[in-house]
């Protein structure tokens, strides 16, 4: 992977969701002396035992509350009161550094005189030190830091598909299975509040658990409309139906579609065909959802849909920011984006439409909408002593403080009156100059651990209740990825080379460059080169 590409770009390009989103394949053979060039498979390992106990939080009650299955805790209104989210200090007044991705600009430090460093470090108990990493530069710096072995006390994992990953935990990470395992996690009750699936979907490695995954919703990439528009684009139509709705909305220099940078992402428009979240399971045995016939009719469908004008003849080159515009401006009726964007849009457009969620259509086929791994990234520590690793633990659990604390708002607005202040309605939503600048985006200690997220948009409480009903609706139809969690050398090795010429194909195929008769000759190899290892893999892994 190119380090001049972002991770968004390189999961959608090169589809390896299954690989970056759940620490399958991620950090490189780097760990200085010590590290051998071996895998840490999980089979033949009871790992049953070593998942965390699941304790609700009740620190703060949601306005709509969340369910089990994976529907947000939902909050209409910011809290008036903050609740304590830990019992106090957790530090022991040492130095810790921590090394973290950003997508941000470079921030100085606390001793540098950052008041939101400094106020971190004085809520948490100690000196801690960010090591920024850029996006676009993650995996050169990453790496050339565990070559030299002069590892940082924590580190977020599990960003990019990067070889050997499993050897540098082995040997270079602390196992923090005596400390979260069971029962053991309840004396870190924020750690304690992460649901089952985050930590299942972040892995395991050779039986044991090593690293704590920062929470993210189930959901995963919709298809937003602008809601002044696609009201006929109604739950459950026929496709036929789908088509002709979105044909109205085309002409004149508008489009009911539009790709970003090409067609690869047809992840939303196949689980409405019925193909799996990327690879897909039955008795034992796994399928990738381009080796399947669902598949093959979204990518059908969406050539048909290019043909006829219903997507942007632009979209090979649209890139996502102006996309976005296009969407926001009421040119394009729609975008397909992550679960993530929805914010984003309903604050863009300022109340001119609403942001609306389009259900999926009926395919004659059991809906399989993508769901999301749940969890953006994975912490862990380096080899230390008990005392220190304990005490680590404490520093993440506060860290992971829920909505509606004192800490939450802390870590992800800073201090009130120095960078932000309060809306008419008590929102955190104003900041100041210098939060302009000392911020959770700059210093992203969020990344580090995080609670459940909430699903809270400030003062749009009506964008709230839409995006929990479609939480509703989607989330029972909605199916992860049959290889979250599991390993497979073969494909931390091969997916991303294996995987570019189909995202070229795809590209080809829907703007008629290449028939679909192509396809399945292209999946043959594909599955000769990658596939058919990699599902074996995986078998093996899932039958422990």
């Amino acid at each position: 992977m190119s380090n001049r590409v972002n991770r968004r770009s390189f999961l959608q390009i090169a589809g390896v969701g299954a690989v970056a989103a759940t620490g399958v394949g991620s950090l490189a053979a780097c760990g200085g002396s010590g590290t051998k060039a071996a895998s840490t498979s999980n089979v033949g390992k009871n790992t049953a035992s070593i998942w965390p106990a699941y304790v609700a939080s009740n620190i703060v009650k949601a306005d709509l509350p969340g369910t089990n299955a994976g529907v947000q805790d939902a909050f209409l209104t910011y809290p008036s009161s903050l609740a304590a989210g830990s019992a106090g200090k957790p530090g022991d007044g040492s130095k810790v550094k921590a090394m973290v991705i950003t997508y941000g600009a470079p921030s100085k430090s606390a001793a540098d005189g950052n008041k939101f460093a400094q106020a971190v470090n004085d809520a948490l108990g100690i000196d801690l030190e960010l090591i920024l990493i850029s996006d676009a530069d993650y995996i050169t710096k990453f790496s050339t830091m565990m070559a030299s072995g002069d590892l940082p006390d924590i580190m977020v994992l599990g960003l990019y598909p990067l070889p050997n990953q499993g050897a540098f935990i082995e040997s270079q990470c602390a196992d923090l299975t005596p400390y979260l395992s069971g029962d053991n996690v309840k004396k870190y009750p924020n750690l304690a509040a992460i649901p089952t699936y985050s930590w299942k979907n972040a892995g395991a490695w050779g039986g044991k658990l090593y690293t704590i995954p920062t929470n993210r919703p189930l959901m995963g990439p919709q298809l937003y409309g602008n809601g002044s528009l696609t009201g006929s684009l109604t739950k459950g139509m026929k496709v036929a139906d789908f088509t002709s709705a979105l044909q109205a909305l085309s002409g004149g220099g508008k489009f009911g579609l539009t790709g970003t940078a090409g067609f690869a992402n047809l992840d939303i428009y196949a689980g409405m065909f019925g193909a799996p979240n990327g690879w897909g399971v039955k008795n034992g045995q796994f399928t990738h959802y381009w080796q399947t016939d669902e598949y093959k009719a979204a990518l059908t469908q969406a050539a048909a849909w290019y043909k006829s004008g219903i997507y942007s003849p632009d979209s090979l080159t649209t890139q996502l920011p102006q996309a976005k515009t296009l969407f926001q401006n009421g040119t394009n009726a729609t975008i397909r984006d992550g679960y993530g964007a929805f914010s984003g849009y309903v604050t863009a457009v300022n109340g001119a439409f609403p942001v609306s969620i389009v259900r999926p259509f009926d395919a004659g086929t059991t809906v399989k909408m993508p769901s999301a791994g749940g969890w953006f990234g994975a912490t862990a520590l380096k080899k230390a002593p008990e005392a220190r690793i304990k005490m680590l633990l404490e520093v993440l659990n506060v860290l992971a403080a829920p909505f509606g604390t004192k800490e939450y708002e802390l870590f992800n607005y800073g201090v009130e009156g120095t960078h932000f202040t309060r809306d008419k309605n008590g929102n955190p939503s104003v900041r100041t100059d210098l939060g302009k600048v000392e911020n959770p985006t700059n210093l992203p200690y969020k990344y580090l651990a995080a609670p459940t997220a909430p699903l809270y948009i400030a003062g749009q409480s009506d964008a709230t209740k839409a995006m929990y009903q479609a939480q509703q609706d989607i989330i029972p139809v909605t199916v992860a990825d049959a290889s979250l969690g599991l390993q497979s050398d073969n494909w931390n090795k091969s997916a991303a080379t294996a995987k570019k010429p189909i995202g070229d194909a795809i590209n080809d195929i829907v703007s008629g460059k290449r028939p679909v008769s192509d396809w399945d000759g292209l999946i043959k190899t594909f599955m000769s080169a990658v596939g058919t290892a990699a599902a074996a893999d995986f078998a093996k892994e899932l039958a422990g």
